[in-house]
């Protein structure tokens, strides 16, 4: 029967944990760039960054990825650092649901338009 091999199964469950995977690191690639636009890309002085690395080891994110990450933030890759943004919101939606967001952006128009709405 075509499609019931086993390299089929093998290939779309590796598909689907790659792709989360990949969200996975993403995020924590941005979450590394905006700590060490806050406070230096040093993790014995930047306690956030330092955070930020422990995360990306609980992940199993290759150190690689996160040397890039300081690196394209801090502007040391040559391309003159990422311009990203962060912000935080809340909201009360009901008496006893309060909310907190955590907002990143690389586009400084749409970040001011999607934190305001």
């Amino acid at each position: 029967m075509s499609g019931h091999s086993k390299w089929s199964k093998i290939k779309r469950s590796k598909g689907v944990a790659d792709a989360k995977r990949g969200q996975i690191f993403t995020k924590l690639g941005r979450e590394v760039s905006v700590a060490v636009r806050e406070g230096g890309s040093d993790p014995e002085s930047n306690f956030r960054l330092r955070l930020a690395i422990q995360k990306c080891r609980e992940n199993n994110m290759p150190m690689d990825n996160v040397n890039s990450a300081i690196k394209r933030a801090s502007g040391a890759a040559g391309g003159g650092g990422v311009s990203l943004d962060a912000a935080t919101s809340g909201a009360i939606a009901l008496p006893n649901n309060a909310e907190v967001y955590f907002f990143c952006q690389g586009n400084r128009v749409v970040f001011n338009r999607s934190v305001f709405q």
